[in-house]
C-alpha cells in the first residue's frame, strides 16, 4: 500500500461526478426514495458534517478509518456507529470546518493535522432532519486519540479493506428509534468484526467505497 498515491488518486477522483443515490440505495433502509433528499424549504432542516479520516497503519500496510459509537440514550441515533462529526454552528466558516472541528472535539485529532481532499454527496436524514455533508480527508500519522466521553461511547478503528469484503455486507435485524420509540427493522448493514454499521453512515461509506473502487 502506498498511502500517498492512494490519497492523490482519491483527490483526483473526488473532483469528478459522484455516484450519489446509486450507491445509497444498496445500503438504504428507507421506504421512499424521496426520503433521501431534504425538504425544499431550508428552514425545515439543519446542516451537519462528518469526516471520513484516512489514517496510515504502517505496521499492517493498511488504511484505518475512525468511527464512533454514540452513547446509549433515547434519541434517534442512540448507540449507533457513525463517522465523527456533528451540527454546523454559526461561527463555523463552512461545512468543511464543521467536519474538522467536530472530529477534533470528539476524538482529539488536531485540526491543523487534518487535510481535506474532497467531499461526497450531501445526504438527508429524515429522523433527525439533518442534511449531512460528508468530507474525505487524511492525516499523515497514527494520532494519539482523545475521546469526548459525553459524545462518544467507544472509538472504533476499522480497516478500509474490510469494507471491500462482500461477506461483510448483509441484511440484519436492528433496533432503531423513531420519536423515541424502539422499533425493529430488517436493513442492509456492514458487519465488521461484529460492529453493525447501518443507515446514513452505511450509505455514506458505500458511496465512498464506490469512489475508492474506481481508483484500484
Amino acid at each position: 500500500m502506498n498511502f500517498k498515491k492512494i490519497i492523490e488518486k482519491l483527490q483526483k477522483r473526488l473532483q469528478y461526478p459522484l455516484p450519489g443515490i446509486k450507491s445509497w440505495i444498496e445500503m438504504s433502509s428507507r421506504f421512499r426514495e424521496k426520503d433521501l433528499y431534504p425538504p425544499d424549504n431550508p428552514i425545515e432542516y439543519k446542516n451537519a458534517a462528518v469526516l471520513i479520516c484516512l489514517i496510515p497503519d504502517k505496521e499492517k500496510k493498511e488504511i484505518i478509518i475512525p468511527f464512533i459509537q454514540r452513547p446509549k440514550e433515547k434519541g434517534p441515533h442512540s448507540n449507533q456507529i457513525s463517522l465523527p462529526g456533528g451540527a454546523y454552528e454559526e461561527q463555523d466558516k463552512d461545512y468543511q470546518y464543521t467536519a474538522i472541528r467536530e472530529t477534533n472535539e470528539e476524538i482529539g485529532i488536531p485540526e491543523k493535522e487534518i487535510h481535506i481532499i474532497g467531499k461526497l454527496t450531501p445526504l438527508y436524514i429524515p429522523v433527525s432532519r439533518f442534511l449531512v455533508h460528508p468530507y474525505v480527508g487524511y492525516i499523515e500519522y497514527f494520532p494519539e486519540f482523545r475521546i469526548d466521553t459525553n459524545e462518544v461511547e467507544t472509538l472504533l478503528l476499522l480497516h478500509l479493506s474490510d469494507f471491500l469484503k462482500p461477506e461483510n455486507k448483509s441484511k440484519q435485524w436492528i433496533t432503531a428509534h423513531t420519536k423515541w420509540i424502539p422499533i425493529k427493522l430488517f436493513v442492509p448493514v456492514f458487519n465488521i468484526h461484529n460492529h453493525i454499521i447501518w443507515g446514513a453512515t452505511a450509505m455514506i461509506m458505500n458511496e465512498f467505497m464506490s469512489v475508492y473502487k474506481d481508483i484500484l
